[in-house]
């Protein structure tokens, strides 16, 4: 059998290779618990970014209808006859007129009565609506002007892309 010596020898021998065993056993089970922790800490974090993402998406995406909403407003704010007559008095077209009857006048009127209640133009010192009536042709610009606000319309509207 085996000698005394020989156990004496081997059993911290053994002991050593046996508590290795166990130690190796034991911190792989705890880098293990750790790593599975680290995992489930991923996963709960990719989760959150995911929600994130898809709220901010949908934000996005009712903006994005808020916007075209907007626009289809922005546009008919004036009609195109209103935009004309207001393009006129920003210089982008001829601020001349001429209207063959008193229906055509009247339209006229209308139409800068309804932009100067926007305050998108405003009558020159000393002139009235109504003298545009006074002759069917002339130059708008005698009778009013385009203010800052007006200005500023149809500046948005060329930075929004909407046709002229």
């Amino acid at each position: 059998m085996i000698s005394e010596e020989l156990l004496k020898v081997l059993s911290p021998l053994i002991s050593a290779l046996f508590g290795g065993v166990i130690v190796a056993i034991v911190s792989s089970y705890l880098n293990r618990s750790r790593t599975e922790a680290e995992i489930s800490k991923a996963k709960a974090e990719t989760e959150r970014i995911r929600a994130e993402t898809e709220e901010i998406r949908s934000k996005q995406g009712k903006q994005q209808d808020e916007i075209i909403a907007l626009k289809f407003l922005f546009k008919c704010f004036v009609t195109n006859s209103e935009l004309e007559q207001l393009q006129k008095l920003a210089d982008l077209l001829p601020s001349t007129y001429n209207y063959k009857d008193e229906y055509q006048g009247n339209i006229l009127v209308e139409e800068l009565r309804r932009l100067r209640s926007l305050d998108l133009i405003r009558m020159q010192p000393g002139e009235y609506i109504n003298h545009i009536l006074r002759n069917r042709k002339g130059d708008l610009k005698q009778h009013c002007e385009i203010t800052e606000r007006g200005k500023e319309y149809l500046k948005l509207r060329q930075e929004l892309g909407l046709p002229r």
